[in-house]
């Protein structure tokens, strides 16, 4: 009987941590299609610069893993696909920048927060 109490809080403090890791893979994939969206978006309009902006900050903050990848490239399309769909014309170029800016400060937090992440530096 004695034995089970120390099991039992092993596996609700494992349970916790895998709660805490899904949550947070969720936030980083989140932010990982934002910044793609935004690169999509800035592709369809032509804007060099902020494309190039997010697919460097993509590259220097996101953990160089497949699945992560995978959705910034998911992100992309949508964006380009969502911008395509649209008959307003672009928006000014400053905006995405600052868009594209603040896509990747959340993406560095949420990827700082896991030390297993091994992003690279900015």
């Amino acid at each position: 009987m004695r034995l089970t109490t120390p099991i039992l809080a092993l596996l609700a403090c494992l349970i916790s941590t895998a709660g805490r890791a899904d949550v947070h893979e969720s936030a980083l994939l989140s932010a990982l299609l934002d910044l793609g969206r935004l690169n999509g978006e800035a592709l369809a309009c032509d804007d060099h610069e902020a494309a190039a902006l997010a697919k460097a900050k993509m590259l220097a903050y996101a953990p160089k893993v497949r699945r992560y990848g995978a959705a910034y490239e998911q992100g992309t399309q949508e964006g380009f696909a969502a911008r395509i769909r649209k008959s307003a014309p672009c928006r000014p170029e400053a905006d995405v920048l600052a868009d594209v800016d603040n896509a990747a400060i959340m993406l560095r937090l949420e990827t700082e927060r896991d030390p297993r992440a091994g992003a690279g530096s900015p």
